[in-house]
């Protein structure tokens, strides 16, 4: 019985001393990772310093204004006779589609034998200001797409928008159809009308609590940092706090920091243009348009009258 007793007793010290050591190289374990991710940040410093993006070879083939038409080079003819026409949001840079070597949606579809081409809008100056969609889309765009059947040998090519630069893709094909044998969106909103209840977007731009009117009469074009802090804000734990741990818990991992740092540095490199006035920006709000039925399809009333 005596001996029963002592066994368990020694079984319960022997766990609980187990357990105090397994606490303590955890311990040790986390203090040595925390030393390690320290030491490394001067070097994850050097890396974000050093970033290349965008790296991909191309000319600019057409320039008006502060736009730039981008033309991929190819090693090799194309596979297909209409090349691929990107248009990027107007607020962002398009080198996004272009981060790294291996992470580029530019270098996938070279590498699937397509002609391709970006729009690259530059930054924002004051002869911005009263840039409107009509602007943009009959104007800008249309000249790119001129450009590109010209220097084609087919009169279609493929469209490919991202967020506002799918806006105004979507609008373009309706007003000009002819040359788009396929329109591909990405992230582009379109029906600015669902779940407006639940969108902090239409929220905070609700005529009753924000006068976009009054802010671009202020500055002319949107600052970059207010739209920047906006965004951030519809999900700001993800965008303050978690990003920030991500990347402290992978500092001493020298590929995932040099992914990160190439990667982080976009958003931040981006917000610091100024946001072109658009009809985003200025009083013919495209959350405010209200849509007709054309013959050539779903154009804006507003963009069309401004």
């Amino acid at each position: 019985m005596e001996n029963n007793i002592y066994d368990q007793m020694f079984g319960m010290q022997q766990a609980w001393f187990n357990q105090a050591l397994a606490h303590q190289k955890t311990l040790y374990d986390e203090a040595i990772k925390a030393w390690s991710r320290l030491l490394a940040a001067p070097k994850v410093i050097d890396w974000a310093r050093d970033v290349a993006v965008g790296t991909t070879p191309h000319d600019v083939v057409y320039e008006e204004d502060n736009l730039r038409l981008l033309r991929y080079r190819r090693d090799s003819p194309p596979a297909y006779a209409e090349p691929v026409l990107f248009c990027y949001a107007l607020v962002n840079r398009p080198y996004i589609l272009d981060l790294q070597p291996d992470r580029s949606v530019i270098r996938q579809f070279l590498n699937r034998g397509f002609d391709v081409y970006l729009i690259d809008w530059g930054e924002a100056s004051a002869a911005d200001r009263s840039m409107t969609l009509r602007d943009y889309i009959c104007g800008l765009i249309k000249n790119v797409a001129d450009y590109v059947v010209a220097h084609s040998h087919t009169p279609k090519f493929h469209l490919v928008g991202y967020c506002m630069g799918g806006t105004m893709s979507t609008i373009f094909t309706t007003l000009y159809p002819e040359p788009v044998k396929t329109l591909t969106l990405m992230a582009a909103p379109i029906d600015f009308g669902v779940g407006g209840d639940d969108s902090l977007v239409q929220l905070w731009s609700d005529p009753k609590y924000f006068d976009v009117d009054a802010l671009i009469d202020a500055f002319g074009n949107c600052p970059a940092a207010f739209l920047q802090h906006s965004f951030q804000m519809m999900k700001p734990v993800q965008n303050y706090v978690s990003k920030y741990i991500s990347l402290y818990d992978k500092l001493d991992d020298e590929n995932s920091s040099r992914t990160t740092s190439r990667w982080r540095s976009g958003p931040a490199t981006t917000s610091r243009s100024p946001v072109k006035r658009s009809a985003s920006s200025s009083r013919n709000s495209i959350s405010e348009t209200s849509w007709s039925k054309a013959s050539s399809g779903w154009v804006s009333a507003k963009s069309q009258s401004s």
